[in-house]
């Protein structure tokens, strides 16, 4: 393993173990100027990344989260994710990939995550999800 897939390694293993008691350890891994983007965010810095995965670890229960695949070169990486949860009583799974970047320092400068949102969340939605399927029906006849 080379030392920057190592680097890789040692934050998807912190984050497959975060809890939201040790979430702020996340600061260790990251860049002060980090970017993360995901289907529902877009920012920078490492307090606002810390602050929306303390708020997912906060509001889920039983998170489990598992990484594979983790393919690195150079200063990139590439990885498959899956999220498993419980959200009001019910148990939810949402799966992705991300693109991780790191600087000379070590640290990630940006965590881009890859899942659909519309197939993942919003179709699993009473009223919603309704609505959407109503809307593939008529799109694909």
């Amino acid at each position: 393993m080379t030392s920057t897939e190592n680097v890789f390694r040692k934050y998807l293993d912190f984050l497959e173990r975060a809890n939201k008691e040790n979430i702020s350890k996340i600061l260790n891994y990251v860049d002060i100027e980090v970017r993360f983007k995901d289907p529902l965010h877009n920012v920078q810095g490492s307090h606002e990344l810390h602050r929306i995965f303390e708020k997912l670890l906060t509001k889920l229960t039983e998170v489990k989260f598992t990484t594979k695949d983790l393919v690195a070169a150079d200063h990139r990486a590439f990885f498959r994710w899956r999220l498993v949860s419980k959200v009001g009583g019910k148990v939810w799974c949402i799966e992705g990939a991300t693109f991780l970047t790191i600087n000379a320092d070590k640290l990630i400068t940006s965590h881009i995550e890859y899942w659909d949102k519309s197939s993942q969340i919003y179709e699993r939605l009473p009223i919603i999800g309704r609505l959407l399927r109503l809307l593939q029906m008529f799109l694909t006849r």
